[in-house]
């Protein structure tokens, strides 16, 4: 008896929250489909949720829905307020042509692949704790694309390894840019979340490292697919 209802509760909450699973399909489908672009998708979603509210769960209120405008715009303002002062810390190192001097003394000491990925590693890592990213993709990685493929690494392998990178480096102290949107967004101080972070820096760390030194991570999918 107990197992019938535990299966009937379990049947019956799957059925309510079928619709809000959808919400992953709906975006990748979208995107890989190209019914809209991966920033559009933000707004389909919005739009989404309210459709299968006003559809399925009927929970919305308009004085909900306020709080939550209210609450996306505040907290869209704090973050292009921190997304400004990164942008021009990077504006700033750009014009003084730090990352090409940067990318000039790691190079100088680089003989081969593995030097030079170990090298590209920790200059994208030092750089990406202090710099936005977009600032690292445009400036930095151009200059560093044709030495990679000078030293006959795969272009694939070497844009996983710097996504990778970024990644962690806007999440390591004591910037990481990405640090200040969380504690933004979920009402934490930041010196709290800076210590709190260190311990889960480390599987990313190891993952990047395998993909580093063991390509086949970062290509296997494509020589299937061949």
């Amino acid at each position: 008896m107990e197992a019938a209802i535990v299966q009937r509760t379990v049947s019956g909450l799957l059925v309510r929250s079928f619709p809000a699973l959808l919400t992953p399909a709906v975006i990748v489908g979208g995107i890989f489909s190209g019914w809209f672009s991966p920033t559009e998708a933000a707004a389909v979603t919005v739009d989404y949720a309210i459709l299968i509210d006003l559809i399925f769960y009927r929970e919305l209120t308009l004085r909900r829905l306020w709080d939550a405008i209210y609450q996306t715009t505040t907290t869209s303002a704090s973050i292009a307020m921190i997304i400004a002062g990164v942008s021009l810390l990077g504006y700033v190192l750009a014009r003084e042509q730090a990352p090409q001097q940067i990318a000039s003394l790691f190079l100088s000491i680089s003989d081969g692949p593995v030097s030079f990925l170990i090298a590209v590693n920790l200059m994208v890592f030092a750089l990406g704790m202090f710099i936005e990213s977009l600032v690292i993709l445009l400036i930095v990685v151009p200059i560093l694309v044709p030495i990679a493929l000078g030293f006959d690494i795969d272009p694939i392998h070497f844009g996983i390894i710097i996504v990778l990178n970024l990644k962690i480096s806007i999440l390591t102290p004591p910037i990481g840019m990405a640090l200040f949107i969380v504690a933004q967004v979920g009402d934490t101080p930041y010196q709290k979340l800076a210590k709190a972070i260190l311990p889960w820096l480390l599987p990313p760390i190891i993952v990047l490292f395998l993909v580093c030194f063991f390509p086949v991570l970062a290509t296997g999918l494509r020589s299937l697919m061949q």
